[in-house]
């Protein structure tokens, strides 16, 4: 019997039967019962002594060893930020865009966050990407952080922990996976073995649905393989549009296919030009009647801006030859020659080329413009036309959209004509005018500040005034950020 269990003996059947037990108690209480311990209350020690017993219990016990789950984390290198600028970053957390390039500016100056800001940091990130701006400037205990509360494997991790795959991946990953799962594994497969990766594909193409076929082909736009292109021509006769869709879609974003050659072939049959004293005149011909061929390729249609669109503006450059893309837009801004016009300004943005694309926008600005113009890789001179065409449009704010996806900076040409479009900027919900205005403040060089300064001073408008407010309240926020790196 051990002498906790002597010592309830004697609590339950009497201290007259069962003295207190006189010899060591557990490790726990043992070193503390002597003073708890009264020869002239037996009965008050051994309630003392069981208390001591409970609460010995309740706090568990000290071990004698820890071993540590994870290493510890790297010693920092990088110098904290100062205070204020820790309170100026806290104050740009309601404003993602301009706390983007805040943290950037960290990043690249060597320093990092104080260990205070890093979980909410993360936490902003957590249904997103980490960026390597923020992975820097969170600096070696935060990242320490991150592994830890996250685990390696959390998708906002997955861009700063990925390692280089070597080995061909699992492919159960792709036969039993799903949609997001397959679509990963085929994206790295190709990047190992492409030719490989396409077996697998062909291998199971039978029994997928056109959904799946459809996502999957959409895969093998990059990298491009050659030995891709029978597999992708071969889709453009499966049973389901969509997927023939994808096809199309792939096949005329290459560089080269036997897809843009018969592109090509019936363009060269499009446009006759004729030069005379009185300038250039463009005839526009009719495609002849769809064969099975055209079909085929998606062109059910005699419409020539159907080709138009689908051909790389540096063909039609060879084919306008020295007839200057200005006079082209002249001569095809006739009612009559919209349609062709528009496709053709969309062949030009497709290709970025600001030579075509921004005489053309002067001209005609594609219903469909989005689906060829991408604010963020297109050519400055191209999004700057882009903004002024847009200016006065307010259906669904376009202005926001393209604002947002700007590279920063921005340059002076593109910062000139924002400032000329701000009103449509503004355009839009309260929600909308907040992000864009966040967006504004974070790209546009600070010494634009004195600029909105008068501008704000000079609207009487109440909802644009309270709008360029805003935008000058967050680039004045920028301006102070940026004095605590100096």
């Amino acid at each position: 019997m051990s002498d906790y269990q002597r010592m309830i003996s004697a609590a339950t059947v009497g201290y007259g039967a069962k003295p207190f037990p006189d010899g060591t108690f557990d490790a726990p209480v043992d070193g503390s019962v002597s003073a708890l311990h009264d020869t002239a209350d037996p009965v008050g020690s051994v309630l003392r002594v069981a208390g001591l017993y409970a609460v010995a219990r309740r706090a568990g016990q000290l071990p004698d060893r820890v071993e540590p789950s994870a290493s510890p984390a790297p010693p920092e290198t990088r110098p904290l930020i100062t205070d204020t600028h820790g309170f100026l970053i806290e104050r740009a957390l309601a404003a993602r865009p301009v706390l983007d390039g805040a943290l950037a500016d960290i990043a690249s100056a060597g320093l990092r966050l104080p260990p205070r800001l890093i979980p909410g940091m993360l936490r902003l990130q957590q249904s997103d990407v980490v960026t390597q701006a923020l992975w820097d400037a969170i600096g070696s205990g935060g990242q320490w952080y991150a592994v830890e509360h996250y685990g390696r494997n959390h998708r906002a991790l997955r861009n700063m922990l990925r390692t280089e795959v070597t080995e061909w991946p699992k492919e159960a990953d792709y036969t039993h996976g799903d949609t997001a799962k397959r679509l990963s594994w085929l994206a790295t497969a190709r990047t190992l073995d492409p030719d490989r990766a396409r077996d697998l594909v062909l291998e199971h193409w039978a029994s997928e649905d056109a959904e799946s076929r459809a996502a999957l082909l959409a895969a093998f736009a990059s990298p491009e393989n050659d030995a891709d292109e029978p597999f992708l021509e071969a889709a453009l006769d499966d049973r389901a549009v969509t997927v023939r869709s994808a096809a199309i879609a792939v096949l005329g974003g290459r560089a080269r296919s036997r897809y843009l050659d018969r592109m090509k072939a019936r363009a060269a049959q499009i446009f006759s030009v004729k030069k005379s004293l009185l300038g250039v005149k463009i005839t526009v011909h009719p495609l002849p009647g769809p064969d099975a061929v055209s079909v085929r390729d998606g062109l059910s249609t005699t419409k020539p801006e159907a080709v138009v669109a689908r051909t790389p503006i540096t063909f039609w450059s060879e084919v306008f030859g020295a007839v200057t893309p200005e006079k082209v837009a002249r001569a095809l801004s006739e009612t009559e020659h919209q349609p062709v016009l528009a496709a053709l300004t969309g062949s030009a943005l497709r290709g970025n080329d600001p030579a075509w694309a921004v005489p053309l926008l002067q001209r005609c600005l594609p219903g469909d413009y989005a689906t060829y113009f991408d604010s963020a890789t297109a050519h400055p001179a191209i999004s700057s036309e882009m903004i002024r065409a847009l200016t006065n449009i307010a259906e669904t704010a376009p202005l926001t959209r393209i604002v947002a996806g700007l590279p920063r900076p921005f340059t002076p040409d593109v910062a000139a004509a924002l400032f000329g479009s701000l009103a449509g900027a503004g355009w839009g919900t309260a929600r909308q005018r907040r992000e864009a205005a966040a967006h504004l403040a974070a790209g546009y060089p600070l010494d634009w500040l004195r600029r909105f300064a008068t501008l704000v001073d000079n609207t009487a408008d109440e909802e644009l005034h309270k709008f360029y407010a805003t935008i000058f309240e967050l680039l004045t926020l920028r301006s102070d950020l940026a004095k605590e790196l100096r």
